[in-house]
């Protein structure tokens, strides 16, 4: 059985240049055990954003693949929390950066799920892609990307278990370009099917130089059942 995905949400135009302590802030309404993906990125490498917070929640960076803070390329964050009770609240990270950039944030929301494999690059080459190898048949996949070169042309997702997300079918979350400096993709598949190496990403366009994030959504281990048996003629007394 795949993870459910509840919900996605988001704060930043993603194409507008923010000051230093802007407050970027996705509202999320989550139950107990639910799993949260917090992503974030900005249009040049060495700007800065807070850990994500909100909810009383312990929310841990688990990527950062530009970890020098080299320029001439864009960033990006990934963090996870755990909900701790049902509740609606807001997921806030702070742009702390003294230079002006164009930034934002986004979350997913998974129930009947845990965190998988994950993996990041910086300057992932000019085609868009990430071999993630999923450790559970069943998972979901959610992927991220801020692409420097902030290419104009039309966008093809990867087919993963005959799912290839679109705006259309709902699976596409994010694409905003900001001009020549920043555009942004987020987009998840449901099921990935069988574990193994899933390619994840874009076809195209071509010519980018994005950072990116990919993640393994688990599916929750069921409960073991149990079993009781009627005592039989021989063991009862």
């Amino acid at each position: 059985m795949a993870p459910t995905f509840v919900s996605y949400s988001e704060h930043g135009s993603w194409v507008t240049t923010y000051p230093t302590g802007q407050v970027f802030s996705a509202a999320v309404t989550v139950e107990t055990g639910d799993l949260l993906l917090v992503f974030s990125g900005t249009g040049n490498g060495n700007r800065d954003m807070s850990t994500a917070s909100g909810g009383g929640l312990t929310y841990t960076l688990r990527l950062k693949p530009n970890a020098d803070n080299d320029t001439g390329h864009s960033d990006c964050w990934f963090w996870t929390a755990v909900a701790t009770a049902n509740d609606s609240f807001n997921v806030q990270s702070t742009f702390t950066s003294p230079i002006t950039t164009s930034c934002g944030i986004c979350v997913y929301v998974w129930r009947d799920a845990t965190l998988g494999a994950f993996i990041g690059i910086e300057d992932a080459g000019t085609v868009p892609l990430l071999d993630l190898t999923t450790t559970g048949d069943g998972s979901a996949v959610t992927y991220f990307q801020s692409d420097w070169n902030s290419v104009n042309a039309a966008r093809t997702w990867r087919t993963i278990n005959s799912i290839t997300p679109t705006a259309g079918n709902g699976f596409e979350k994010l694409f905003a370009r900001s001009g020549t400096s920043q555009a942004v993709y987020s987009a998840y598949w449901g099921d990935v099917g069988t574990a193994g190496v899933k390619t994840t990403g874009l076809s195209a366009p071509t010519g980018e130089l994005p950072n990116a994030i990919a993640v393994e959504v688990l599916a929750e281990a069921a409960a073991p059942s149990v079993m009781f048996l009627r005592p039989t003629q021989s063991n009862q007394r």
